[in-house]
This record gives structure tokens, sequence and C-alpha cells, in this order.
């Protein structure tokens, strides 16, 4: 029996990697897999965890991996976009698109710890595209926004159906930060729960990107081989991720 293969990946990748028909549901021997932050990650990467397959939120970690002689170039193998994750009763007395809903003076907003998780990255950079478009609003908006997972947030979130179902279903914001992919896996479980998108001009897309350990390719590179090929891509796609740009 050949040794089972490693990939450690973006919790983001959590539900299409692990649930039922998911991307590597017949990849043969099967994967172990550990989950956490991108940027958390790569650093217990460069630390000595042990991998074979890193599969990130953003090209930026893998990159540094491979400058440092740890990994292969990275390869782009999913996309994603950052929405607005929220209960229905929230559109009963506000407004019907995300950007109204973000400059609602008292709505708190969550977002996902900068460096540590690309979401957060990706937050920062809506919160510059809005900014440009209407500077004056910038300050109070950044004032009303909290970081409340990603692992710099004060009191970690426990629920059963996950972090971004109870980040919103026990109050700690009102609007929530998240990939799309999060957002329809959230309101899978929680039907009080919906979601909305950014208009072209404001959206922030997220580019997922993999990298295999060179120490020991065999079998990382044949995992990065099976995640760009067509029957991993139609799996990430029945998941809501975007193919590759």
């Amino acid at each position: 029996m050949p040794p089972a293969p490693k990939i450690v990946a973006a919790g983001s990748l959590k539900h299409a990697f692990t649930s039922d028909d998911s991307v590597f549901a017949d990849y043969v021997p099967d994967p172990d897999f550990e989950f956490g932050a991108s940027g958390t990650v790569a650093r217990r990467i460069e630390n000595g965890l042990p991998w074979d397959l890193f599969c990130s939120a953003n090209a930026a970690h893998p990159d540094r991996l491979h400058a440092a002689g740890l990994a292969s170039p990275s390869k782009i193998f999913a996309t994603n976009s950052l929405a607005l994750l929220m209960c229905r009763d929230i559109l009963d007395t506000g407004p019907d698109d995300a950007v109204s809903l973000l400059r609602m003076p008292g709505l708190r907003i969550g977002m996902s710890t900068p460096a540590a998780d690309p979401s957060g990255d990706y937050a920062l950079q809506l919160f510059d595209r809005l900014a440009q478009r209407a500077p004056q609003g910038d300050a109070e908006l950044r004032k009303r926004t909290h970081i409340v997972t990603g692992g710099g947030e004060d009191t970690p979130i426990v629920h059963p159906d996950g972090v971004y179902v109870g980040v919103v279903q026990q109050d700690r914001v009102d609007l929530m930060l998240a990939y799309r992919t999060i957002c329809l896996e959230a309101c899978s479980k929680e039907p009080n729960l919906t979601y909305l998108t950014f208009p072209p001009d404001i959206e922030v897309r997220a580019r997922f990107a993999a990298v295999f350990n060179v120490a020991s390719p065999e079998l990382g590179a044949a995992l990065l081989h099976y995640l760009v090929g067509p029957v991993a891509q139609a799996r990430l796609a029945r998941f809501g991720f975007g193919p590759p740009d």
C-alpha cells in the first residue's frame, strides 16, 4: 500500500475537499488533510510541517515557499470572490445591495485576519476600492469592522454548523465578509442566512494556488496534476469555485 499523501490547505477548501463527492473522493491513495488560514499554514511549513501539496487561498504564500526553495512554482487551480453574509432579516429593513449595506451606519462588519488569512487581505482590498469611490465614508466603515475569524479574533467562535454560521447566528457581527463559496455552504446549513455579491467594479477576485513539496515531489506532483485536471475542476465548480484565470 503506497503512503497516504498529505494535503495542507486553506480552511475555505475544507468543505470541497472533505464532503461527500469531494474533489479528492476517488483519489488513490486517500489523502490526509490538514486545514488552516493560508498564511499560518505557510509558516508552519517553513517550520517543518510535513506536507506533499499546499493549497492556498492566494498565490503570495505559495510563491514565498517557492522562493525559499521549499516548493514548486505555484499554479492557480481555482478562483473565488468576496461576498457579504448576513441574516435574512437584515434585508427586511435595509437596502438589498452589498455596497449600500456596508455603508449603513450602525451595522457591525466582520472580516478575517489580514496576513494570516488571505480573506482578510481581500477585505482590505475591498475597502480600498470603496474608498476610491467614496473616500468620505472610509474611516467610519473601517471603525465598524472587526476581526472575527482567521486567528486574530479576541474570542474563537464555536458552532456545530461552522464558524461562519456562528459568527452571524451568535450576533458577533451583522455583516460578514467571506468567500462566496463559504456563503453558499453557510446558507445551505442555515436557511435564515443569505448573502449578496459585489458589483464587478468593486468585486475582489481570489485566486487559489497550489505548490508541491520539492523534497519529495512524486506524491505532491501527482496531486497537483489531478487538482488541475477535468475531474477535480468539475467538482470544484459544483462547490461554487470558478475556473483558473
